[in-house]
Formats: C-alpha cells, structure tokens, sequence
C-alpha cells in the first residue's frame, strides 16, 4: 500500500521492509557522499583528502606519514591500525610500518631473502616475511 509506512494491525514483514528501506537509504546517502575521501587528523587540523591520492602509510611509534601520489606528504598523529580500518580494501599491510595503495605497486623485487614493493615513484618498501603470500595474492588477482 504505502511505501515505509506500517499500519496497525502490525505485520512483521512491513516493519522489515521499512526499518531495510530506512537503513538503505541513509546508507546510500552518506556512503556515495564521502566514500571517495578520507579525514586525517594531524597535530593542528583535520585534512580530507581523495583515498585515490594516497600512496602509502608509513608508521613510527604512535602516529603515522600519509604519502601521497604528488609526493607531497602529511604527518599524522592517528595509528597505522585506526586508519587501515577506515581505508578501502585497496590498501593492504605489507609489513607492521607500512599500509599500501595496491594502485601504487608497480613490481615486487626480490633481494636474497628479501621482498619489496616498489612504488610508482621508485619507492622500496619491505614485505613482511607473513605479509608475502597476501601480497602475491592480491596482485595476482589485479593482473588477472
């Protein structure tokens, strides 16, 4: 009868269908909004920045450096962990200091033992030896 309107005698099912019709909606709406862009919080402001510009994360102690793909960067006082939560599954860890744009990896070298990542830039940045078979996986998957 009336779209998200529930009329006494209360049927189950309207009040699923509305209370999913409410959710859905205000879900749309903030994440087509904002999903393209993520908040930083420095030492004196909020940045906002577009998730497509962000390179890499480096972290030190308890705050971070968000490089971004001009190669400007912006220190951060928020934890590698709180802002992996909050970035798209674009972004893996690849080391416990280090959260990367699978966007920005342009090739895997391997020196001895060792892997890197090397970014657009030229940047090297070591894979953790747990972090290796993820990082395979996950660029196997793009190429493919």
């Amino acid at each position: 009868m009336y779209k998200g309107i529930v009329i006494k005698p209360l049927k189950e099912s309207a009040i699923i269908n509305s209370v999913k019709s409410c959710f859905i909606s205000t879900q749309s709406t903030s994440e087509t909004k904002f999903k393209d862009k993520i908040q930083i919080k420095t030492h004196s402001q909020f940045k906002i920045i577009k998730i497509s510009n962000l390179a890499c994360v480096s972290s030190v102690n308890n705050s971070c450096t968000i490089f971004l793909n001009d190669s400007s960067k912006i220190n951060s006082v928020e934890r590698i962990g709180k802002l992996e939560l909050r970035l798209p599954p674009s972004f893996i860890r690849i080391h416990k200091s280090f959260l990367v744009n699978i966007d920005a990896i342009v090739s895997i070298r391997y020196a001895g033992v060792d892997m890197f990542v090397v970014l657009t830039d030229g940047t090297e940045l070591p894979v953790a030896y747990r972090k290796r078979a993820l990082v395979r996986k996950t660029l196997a998957s793009i190429v493919c």
